[in-house]
Protein backbone atom coordinates (compact mmCIF):
# COMPACT_ATOMS: atom_id res chain seq x y z
CA UNK A 1 0.00 0.00 0.00
CA UNK A 2 2.57 2.22 0.64
CA UNK A 3 2.72 2.75 -3.43
CA UNK A 4 -0.96 3.84 -3.51
CA UNK A 5 0.06 7.65 -2.91
CA UNK A 6 2.65 9.71 -4.47
CA UNK A 7 2.57 12.25 -1.61
CA UNK A 8 2.32 10.05 1.63
CA UNK A 9 3.71 6.78 2.85
CA UNK A 10 1.58 4.15 5.10
CA UNK A 11 3.22 2.25 8.03
CA UNK A 12 0.99 -0.58 10.12
CA UNK A 13 1.85 -1.97 12.90
CA UNK A 14 0.08 -4.74 15.31
CA UNK A 15 0.53 -4.49 18.74
CA UNK A 16 0.18 -6.37 22.32
CA UNK A 17 -2.44 -5.02 24.61
CA UNK A 18 -5.21 -2.67 24.60
CA UNK A 19 -5.48 0.98 22.89
CA UNK A 20 -6.85 2.61 25.66
CA UNK A 21 -3.65 1.66 28.07
CA UNK A 22 -1.28 3.30 25.59
CA UNK A 23 1.02 6.33 25.43
CA UNK A 24 -0.34 7.61 21.74
CA UNK A 25 2.35 10.42 21.64
CA UNK A 26 5.07 8.24 20.83
CA UNK A 27 3.60 7.85 17.48
CA UNK A 28 2.81 11.00 16.32
CA UNK A 29 5.96 13.06 17.64
CA UNK A 30 8.01 10.19 16.42
CA UNK A 31 8.99 12.40 13.24
CA UNK A 32 7.91 15.80 11.97
CA UNK A 33 6.13 14.44 8.76
CA UNK A 34 3.41 12.45 10.69
CA UNK A 35 0.40 13.26 8.82
CA UNK A 36 -2.37 11.14 10.55
CA UNK A 37 -2.21 8.37 13.10
CA UNK A 38 -5.04 5.69 13.66
CA UNK A 39 -5.11 3.48 16.69
CA UNK A 40 -7.94 0.67 16.13
CA UNK A 41 -8.35 -2.56 19.14
CA UNK A 42 -8.63 -5.86 16.49
CA UNK A 43 -9.52 -7.88 19.61
CA UNK A 44 -8.79 -8.47 23.44
CA UNK A 45 -5.32 -9.03 23.01
CA UNK A 46 -3.83 -6.71 19.77
CA UNK A 47 -4.79 -3.54 18.41
CA UNK A 48 -3.69 -2.13 14.90
CA UNK A 49 -1.52 1.35 14.48
CA UNK A 50 -1.93 3.01 11.22
CA UNK A 51 0.57 6.06 10.36
CA UNK A 52 0.18 8.64 7.11
CA UNK A 53 3.34 10.24 6.94
CA UNK A 54 3.75 12.74 3.90
CA UNK A 55 7.12 11.90 1.60
CA UNK A 56 7.83 15.66 1.98
CA UNK A 57 6.97 19.03 3.33
CA UNK A 58 5.50 20.22 0.31
CA UNK A 59 2.58 17.15 0.29
CA UNK A 60 0.69 19.04 3.35
CA UNK A 61 0.31 21.74 0.58
CA UNK A 62 -0.20 19.70 -2.58
CA UNK A 63 -2.69 16.77 -0.92
CA UNK A 64 -4.11 18.31 2.37
CA UNK A 65 -5.94 16.18 4.78
CA UNK A 66 -9.28 18.06 5.37
CA UNK A 67 -11.99 16.70 7.62
CA UNK A 68 -14.94 17.47 9.91
CA UNK A 69 -15.48 16.05 13.64
CA UNK A 70 -17.76 16.34 16.53
CA UNK A 71 -15.78 17.31 20.38
CA UNK A 72 -17.81 16.29 23.00
CA UNK A 73 -16.88 18.05 26.52
CA UNK A 74 -18.91 19.52 29.73
CA UNK A 75 -19.94 22.58 29.88
CA UNK A 76 -18.03 24.78 32.13
CA UNK A 77 -15.22 22.32 32.64
CA UNK A 78 -11.70 22.84 31.71
CA UNK A 79 -12.27 20.78 28.50
CA UNK A 80 -14.92 23.42 27.10
CA UNK A 81 -11.76 26.08 27.44
CA UNK A 82 -9.39 24.06 25.67
CA UNK A 83 -12.02 23.56 22.47
CA UNK A 84 -12.82 27.41 22.71
CA UNK A 85 -8.92 28.57 22.62
CA UNK A 86 -8.93 25.71 19.66
CA UNK A 87 -11.58 27.39 17.81
CA UNK A 88 -10.71 31.18 18.26
CA UNK A 89 -6.88 30.55 17.86
CA UNK A 90 -6.48 27.18 16.75
CA UNK A 91 -4.56 25.72 20.13
CA UNK A 92 -3.68 22.24 20.13
CA UNK A 93 -5.81 19.97 22.13
CA UNK A 94 -5.27 16.77 23.45
CA UNK A 95 -7.39 13.35 24.56
CA UNK A 96 -10.56 15.40 24.13
CA UNK A 97 -14.08 12.89 23.62
CA UNK A 98 -15.33 12.83 19.80
CA UNK A 99 -15.79 11.66 16.97
CA UNK A 100 -14.73 11.81 13.09
CA UNK A 101 -17.55 12.69 10.70
CA UNK A 102 -15.82 13.29 7.29
CA UNK A 103 -12.23 13.00 5.89
CA UNK A 104 -10.76 13.83 2.21
CA UNK A 105 -6.74 12.92 1.37
CA UNK A 106 -5.48 9.80 0.49
CA UNK A 107 -6.64 6.43 0.28
CA UNK A 108 -6.78 4.75 3.71
CA UNK A 109 -7.91 7.29 5.65
CA UNK A 110 -11.58 6.59 7.89
CA UNK A 111 -14.56 8.28 6.13
CA UNK A 112 -16.17 8.24 9.17
CA UNK A 113 -16.03 6.97 13.05
CA UNK A 114 -17.18 6.12 15.78
CA UNK A 115 -16.46 7.78 19.56
CA UNK A 116 -13.32 7.93 20.41
CA UNK A 117 -10.79 10.83 22.02
CA UNK A 118 -9.01 13.09 19.28
CA UNK A 119 -6.08 15.02 19.64
CA UNK A 120 -5.20 17.87 17.33
CA UNK A 121 -1.21 18.65 17.16
CA UNK A 122 0.90 21.37 14.86
CA UNK A 123 3.79 19.82 13.84
CA UNK A 124 7.25 21.79 13.92
CA UNK A 125 7.41 21.23 10.13
CA UNK A 126 4.43 23.02 9.03
CA UNK A 127 6.44 26.01 10.74
CA UNK A 128 8.44 26.00 7.07
CA UNK A 129 10.69 28.68 6.75
CA UNK A 130 9.29 30.77 9.85
CA UNK A 131 12.09 32.82 11.47
CA UNK A 132 13.11 31.95 15.12
CA UNK A 133 11.39 34.26 17.28
CA UNK A 134 12.69 36.96 20.44
CA UNK A 135 10.97 37.77 23.38
CA UNK A 136 11.98 40.64 25.01
CA UNK A 137 11.19 41.47 29.14
CA UNK A 138 10.69 45.22 29.11
CA UNK A 139 11.31 47.76 31.98
CA UNK A 140 8.80 50.27 33.39
CA UNK A 141 11.09 52.73 31.50
CA UNK A 142 11.27 50.77 28.51
CA UNK A 143 14.56 49.63 29.06
CA UNK A 144 15.44 45.89 27.50
CA UNK A 145 16.24 43.87 30.78
CA UNK A 146 16.43 40.82 29.23
CA UNK A 147 15.94 38.80 25.95
CA UNK A 148 15.33 35.12 25.15
CA UNK A 149 15.84 33.39 21.84
CA UNK A 150 12.76 31.09 20.37
CA UNK A 151 13.31 28.12 18.25
CA UNK A 152 11.01 25.53 16.94
CA UNK A 153 8.78 27.38 16.31
CA UNK A 154 4.96 26.72 15.42
CA UNK A 155 1.88 28.46 14.79
CA UNK A 156 -1.77 27.82 13.85
CA UNK A 157 -4.89 29.83 13.03
CA UNK A 158 -8.45 29.65 14.99
CA UNK A 159 -11.09 27.75 13.06
CA UNK A 160 -14.06 30.52 13.95
CA UNK A 161 -11.91 33.49 15.31
CA UNK A 162 -9.25 35.82 14.32
CA UNK A 163 -6.56 34.49 17.06
CA UNK A 164 -3.39 32.99 16.01
CA UNK A 165 -1.63 30.56 18.45
CA UNK A 166 1.88 30.70 18.88
CA UNK A 167 4.71 28.26 20.59
CA UNK A 168 8.66 27.44 20.51
CA UNK A 169 11.32 27.04 23.16
CA UNK A 170 14.51 28.17 24.61
CA UNK A 171 17.42 26.86 22.45
CA UNK A 172 18.08 24.80 25.87
CA UNK A 173 14.87 23.08 25.32
CA UNK A 174 13.49 24.27 28.82
CA UNK A 175 11.22 26.54 28.40
CA UNK A 176 8.19 26.43 26.34
CA UNK A 177 6.06 29.53 25.84
CA UNK A 178 2.75 29.48 23.86
CA UNK A 179 1.33 32.49 22.99
CA UNK A 180 -2.86 33.26 22.25
CA UNK A 181 -3.14 36.51 20.68
CA UNK A 182 -4.93 38.61 17.78
CA UNK A 183 -8.21 37.96 19.52
CA UNK A 184 -9.40 41.59 20.99
CA UNK A 185 -8.15 42.24 24.50
CA UNK A 186 -8.17 38.48 25.57
CA UNK A 187 -4.19 37.96 24.53
CA UNK A 188 -2.57 35.05 26.82
CA UNK A 189 1.05 34.30 27.62
CA UNK A 190 1.80 31.13 28.83
CA UNK A 191 5.19 29.19 30.16
CA UNK A 192 5.99 25.91 31.28
CA UNK A 193 9.13 24.53 32.63
CA UNK A 194 10.52 20.85 31.46
CA UNK A 195 11.34 19.67 34.62
CA UNK A 196 13.86 17.08 32.51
Amino acid sequence: MTDVDPFYRYEFEVREGQVTEQPWDADVHRDELTAFVRYRQLNDQRYLVMRLVARAVESFRLRPITGSFSLQVPVDSAEQQVVEEFLQYGAPFADIGGAITHTSGPPGLPSESGPGRLTFIVAASAAGDRPDLEVRLIGPDNDVLHTLDLVGVRASRGVDGPGVWLAGHDPSGLLHLHFLVNAGDHDTFRLNVDPG
